[in-house]
């Protein structure tokens, strides 16, 4: 077995040895009941975040690191009768919680309306939302 395979083993069992913890953890003093598919949804998504974080790193830890630009991002003014409609999300790849919001502005910047939305727990499945856009 190579370094890579050995590495990426002792991560995903490791993960999996952990998971198996937190979840009879959870079941024993919160009376959480996790059903295999979701426990292995759970597991499957802690190793994509770990993996990720690993993978950065290495790339801010390497000898010569990729260039870094920043682009200045800023809010503009709709032209006069009309509104603007800002939105975010995010997802937090591990758990699956999900939050959202939004406000719309006039053109002189007031706020018209603002929202928040907290849809509760979703399976993040990139393909899924690349396919949206």
């Amino acid at each position: 077995m190579c370094n890579i395979k050995k590495e990426q083993f002792s991560l995903e069992f490791g993960l999996l040895c952990w998971s198996l913890w937190k979840t009879r953890i959870d079941r024993i003093f919160a009376g959480k009941i996790v059903s295999p598919e979701a426990f292995l949804q759970r597991v499957q998504a802690w190793i994509t975040v770990v993996r990720d974080a690993l993978d950065k790193d290495r790339l801010i830890h390497q000898p010569n690191p990729p260039i870094r630009t920043e682009v200045e991002i800023s809010w503009k003014p709709p032209p006069p009768e009309w509104v603007t409609l800002n939105t975010d999300g995010s997802v937090i790849g591990a758990t699956g919680q999900a939050a959202a919001g939004g406000l719309l502005r006039d053109h002189l910047g007031r706020c018209l309306l603002a929202f928040t939305f907290k849809p509760g727990d979703l399976l993040y499945h990139p393909g899924r939302v690349e396919g949206c856009c």
